[in-house]
């Protein structure tokens, strides 16, 4: 064997032009797939930072009737499954936030934050670094308020003090007690800064209210499938007893990891996953065909051996060292250029604005060189078994009476243009999917959203429970703080919107009048009149919301087009009536009445359609969350920043501002994952666009050398260089176009499992579909056009003398 590799490397060593070519084309491919690994490796196999991860499960409800998959529970529902359950040793809930953080010598600010219930952190078996979490005493309404901070927190804000210990702080406008500092590394469930015992205590509480996350930690020797039947049966008793909140619900449990992932985030990683192994396919096929190209130079060397008494088993054998150095030396290249992808990628992530947990680290490790080792040894086999099985059985006399004449003859020619064709099919349905990805981030970019973006600062602002208890309060805190943003002379105009227009939040709806078989939805919105006029929108039909719409006045709403178009076609939409919720849900809830009709302007993160939308006064809908809009007359609205801080700051000093970015950012990030994985799907067809035209480039370069006595005998016949150039673009055209009819149906299925990540674009898009197969076959084109004028070149006295 170690002759083997010596004898290797000087064969190698005398074709260095081979030896980069090679490389190069198996680095492209390993350097993907490494890249691709160790995002797949950070988020669905790398342990995570608890003792006890493998026994832990998340526990939700799914509807699959309203289309809800993963529903969180109320606390109603998760008191009934920990105490009606047996087999877990704790169940734990708990609910994410935001907390406003003052108190000391500290400004205010808006931290992260999670209430937990006293068993969540025993579950969870990670101990602070600095103090204790909370006792169960603590966890109760009536207890004082305490908290553990991350260790950011404590040495950001508080210079990693080793006094923190008992320090009061103000948060949600309670005094609070720091008792503890948690890991470094701790990051339950998410980018958290501040832990809080639930101390809950809503004896109003619905069982249809629902956000809690629950947690079973499994009792010791109980498998996975013990848990989830267990959950099952008390959900199936909580719809028989509890029909009217818990009717067609059904219980959901999954290991703790899968919780973190998004429904989208498999499909996303299969389709990443499966189009870098195309790559390396592709890359596979490119080599098979370069080794199969050098082994016929060597055929006249094998057939020695093979005449010296060397057995097929030593010829396969050498052969398969040559491709197996040849597929390390390709990932030696490949790794730094896999780094160097992961790298773009995790600061493409940073710079995305959704924070990820702090355990997910896009780093390669022992597992991806594994992986990579396995992946060399792959490309060795599928790269080089096919050639070395052929090139292995030499036919003696045709060999050495091709030999004889200089040639190293055609064997293979059939085998390699298949391989060929297999290149350019394998490559369509790259650029396909590639395409499909990119014409949907244009299309995402084109779109008419309906509303100013530009000049537009936003920021979001969350009013504490403690400071601001009532609906009144709260209303009247907004509609102060709006009346004093709209005297600012830098303040054009301004308003306030229970969300970003770049997020989502559909509900069931009732329609008067209307079957409720057609389960209608519609986002919802709770907004100020001025809203409109910050953000440029007008009202077309009806009225907008003014000083008669309070919360002791009829409830009233403003519709967009498509809502109006969509529920009440052909009809004037204004007076019509609706309820918030389903037909069951909804037989408590008040009529709202239509009093307003706006155009319909985009609402969501790229992903969906235009729905319908409803807007309600802000009066009739005080919600603790709101975003200000404010437009101004400079172009640039981070000069806006100032005014709003100020504005909130002179009515609630403890109260802070978050999220304050220009409206702008706000569509771009909303977009960001499409460009993202765009951009990345762009990489993988720009490569394989490359390989496919490179190989195509190398069967006819080689087939030209081949023939080289039979176009200089043409040429002394008289043939015309237009006769010759024909003769060897119809031999490339007709391998393109072979793959590409083989492609096209292919790439056409293969866009079909794509069309989840895709905006206005749809599978089998005529353009998409044009625009690749105009790409591929100018590239095959052009490299058969290179070796047909290298044709030209052959001197018929030279070619007629090597006969």
């Amino acid at each position: 064997m170690l002759s083997d590799f010596r004898l290797t490397l000087r064969m190698l060593a005398k074709s260095p032009g081979f030896v980069a070519i090679t490389a190069i084309t198996l680095a492209l491919g390993l350097g993907v797939n490494a890249a691709m690994f160790s995002i797949v490796n950070a988020v669905m196999f790398r342990s995570l930072p608890y003792p006890q991860a493998d026994r832990l499960q998340t526990i939700r409800l799914a509807n699959p009737e309203r289309g809800e998959t993963r529903e969180s529970l109320s606390w109603l529902e998760y008191t009934d499954l920990r105490e009606r359950q047996q087999t877990y040793a704790e169940v734990a809930a708990y609910r994410n936030g935001t907390v406003n953080l003052s108190g000391g010598e500290i400004a205010p600010e808006r931290f992260s934050g999670m209430w937990m219930s006293g068993a969540t952190p025993a579950i969870l078996g990670v101990s602070p670094s600095v103090g204790r979490w909370w006792l169960p005493e603590e966890d109760s309404a009536a207890a004082a308020p305490v908290a553990v901070i991350s260790e950011k927190i404590w040495r950001t804000r508080f210079g990693g003090r080793t006094d923190i210990l008992g320090q009061t702080l103000r948060i949600n406008g309670e005094q609070t007690t720091v008792i503890g500092v948690a890991p470094v590394d701790f990051d339950f469930p998410g980018q958290v800064d501040v832990w809080q015992p639930q101390r809950f205590a809503h004896p109003e509480e619905k069982r249809d209210n629902r956000y809690f996350g629950v947690l079973g930690l499994l009792r010791s020797g109980a498998g996975p499938e013990v848990g989830r039947a267990e959950v099952a049966r008390i959900v199936e008793q909580l719809a028989k007893e509890h029909p009217d909140t818990t009717a067609g619900y059904q219980a959901q449990v999954m290991p703790f990891r899968d919780s973190f992932l998004g429904d989208q985030t498999m499909p996303i990683l299969s389709a990443c996953s499966a189009a870098v192994s195309l790559v390396l396919l592709i890359a596979c096929v490119n080599v098979a065909n370069l080794l199969l190209a050098r082994g016929g130079t060597r055929a006249r060397e094998i057939a020695v051996r093979a005449a010296l008494g060397a057995g097929r088993g030593q010829v396969i054998r050498l052969l398969l060292t040559e491709s197996l150095v040849l597929s390390s030396l390709g990932a030696a290249l490949g790794l730094p250029l896999g780094w160097a992808l992961l790298r773009w990628f995790a600061i493409a992530m940073e710079s995305s604005g959704d924070t990820p947990p702090a355990w997910l680290t896009w780093t390669m490790d022992g597992s991806v060189l594994l992986y990579l080792l396995g992946a060399v040894f792959f490309t060795c086999v599928t790269a080089g078994l096919l050639p070395a099985l052929r090139l292995a059985k030499p036919d003696l006399t045709d060999v050495l009476k091709d030999g004889s004449r200089g040639s190293t003859g055609g064997r293979m020619g059939r085998f390699t243009r298949g391989l060929v064709v297999a290149e350019v099919a394998l490559s369509c349905v790259l650029l396909v999917s590639s395409g499909m990805m990119i014409r949907s981030v244009i299309l995402a970019g084109q779109i008419e959203l309906g509303y100013q973006v530009d000049g537009v600062m936003t920021a979001r602002i969350g009013l504490p429970e403690a400071s601001y208890p009532t609906p009144a309060s709260r209303a009247q805190f907004y509609r102060q703080l709006e009346e004093n943003v709209l005297r600012r002379p830098e303040v054009v105009a301004g308003g306030l919107n229970s969300r970003l227009t770049t997020s989502t939040n559909t509900q069931a709806i009732t329609l008067e009048g209307v079957a409720a078989s057609n389960r209608p939805r519609a986002g919802i919105s709770g907004v100020t009149d001025a809203w409109f006029d910050a953000v440029n929108v007008k009202v077309v039909q009806g009225r907008g919301f003014d000083a008669r719409d309070t919360a002791a006045s009829e409830l009233v709403a403003v519709i967009n087009a498509k809502m109006a178009a969509v529920f009440w076609p052909g009809q004037d939409a204004i007076g019509r009536r609706f309820k918030l919720g389903d037909e069951k849900a909804s037989v408590d809830q008040p009529w709202i009445t239509v009093v307003g009709v706006i155009p319909s302007i985009y609402q969501g993160n790229f992903e969906d359609e235009l729905g319908p939308q409803i807007y309600r006064p802000q009066s009739q809908m005080p919600e603790r969350f709101m975003s200000i809009y404010v437009r101004g007359a400079a172009a640039d609205p981070a000069l806006l920043g100032a005014a709003i801080r100020d504005e909130v700051r002179a009515l609630d000093p403890d109260l802070p501002i978050y999220w304050l970015r220009p409206l702008r950012e706000v569509i771009d990030e909303a977009a960001f994952i499409q460009k993202l994985f765009a951009t990345m799907f762009g990489i993988f067809g720009g490569i394989a666009l490359v390989m496919a035209a490179v190989g195509l480039y190398g069967v006819m370069a080689y087939s030209v050398a081949q023939r080289t006595q039979e176009i200089g005998v043409r040429m002394a016949l008289g043939a015309s260089p237009s006769n010759v150039v024909g003769l060897i673009v119809r031999q490339g055209g007709g391998q393109l176009a072979l793959g590409l009819l083989i492609g096209m149906p292919l790439a056409y299925f293969a866009s079909q499992g794509l069309s989840f990540m895709v905006f206005g674009v749809e599978p089998g898009d005529p353009l998409t579909l044009g625009v690749t197969l105009s790409v591929l076959a100018g590239a095959g084109l052009l490299a058969c056009l290179i070796p047909a004028r290298r044709a030209l070149r052959v001197s018929p006295m030279v070619a007629l003398r090597s006969s």
